[in-house]
This record gives C-alpha cells, sequence and structure tokens, in this order.
C-alpha cells in the first residue's frame, strides 16, 4: 500500500518563525507580514493564558519583529489599524496608541476601541485577552 500516516503536524513557535524570517523565507511583504503577526501571537500566546501574577516580558527579538510587523501594517484597513495600536501599547509607545485609537473606526470595533484605551491609560503593556461578547 501507497498510503502511509503521516505524521501529526504542529504550529511553529514564535521563534520558530523568526528564524524563518531572518532565513528569508518570506517572498512579498504578505508573507512577511503573515510570518511576523504568528511570532508575535506565539510570544503572546504564552502570556495569554498564564496567570495575572506571571511575569511580563517584551525580549529584543520580539521587540523588533513588532516594529517591523507594524511598518507592515495599513492603517486605512481598520483591523491593521487597531492591530498597530496593540503593537505600540505593547512596546510601550501609549502616546502612539491613543494617537492609532483617535483614528476613525467602523462601529463594530467601538468595544474594541474603549478597552485599549483603557489599558493604555493604565500604563499597560501587558498583553491581556479581550473580554468575550
Amino acid at each position: 500500500m501507497f498510503w502511509k500516516t503521516p505524521k501529526p503536524a504542529r504550529d511553529l513557535s514564535a521563534t520558530e518563525y523568526l528564524e524563518a524570517l531572518d532565513s528569508g523565507v518570506a517572498s512579498s511583504p504578505e508573507e512577511e507580514r503573515y510570518l511576523r503577526m504568528r511570532a508575535w501571537h506565539g510570544w503572546n500566546d504564552r502570556f495569554r493564558h498564564a496567570p495575572a501574577t506571571a511575569d511580563w516580558f517584551l525580549d529584543a527579538p520580539d521587540a523588533a519583529n513588532l516594529h517591523a510587523l507594524s511598518s507592515l501594517l495599513n492603517e486605512s484597513d481598520p483591523h491593521q489599524l487597531l492591530m498597530k495600536a496593540e503593537i505600540a501599547r505593547e512596546l510601550g509607545n501609549f502616546a502612539g496608541a491613543e494617537t492609532l485609537l483617535s483614528k476613525p473606526t467602523p462601529p463594530e470595533f467601538a468595544e474594541i476601541v474603549e478597552q485599549m484605551r483603557a489599558w493604555v491609560t493604565a500604563g499597560e503593556t501587558r498583553v491581556w485577552p479581550f473580554p468575550r461578547r
């Protein structure tokens, strides 16, 4: 029989996504943005589900990834605008985050903008899950 059971697939770690980027695997800005977002999500997942008392830190490779990702995001797209604001917040650039959050967004984003503004006002850089509706 020619068919064999495949090995289970797994998601790459945040570090593996960054290694892929360093190897030059991204052949377009869209691919680079995708890989950088996956690295960011992988990094955030480590803390998103951790106890609130867990130490929060952003190391140099992940901060560099966020700066690079932010430069790839299009502020005319509301999703990307809010991602850019979230990146600014996580990097501790609260004035930049507030400037981005002040830009017009569709009404369906109002709750997210309000929550992000609360974190900005509190000077919070830690990753927090957004409340479920």
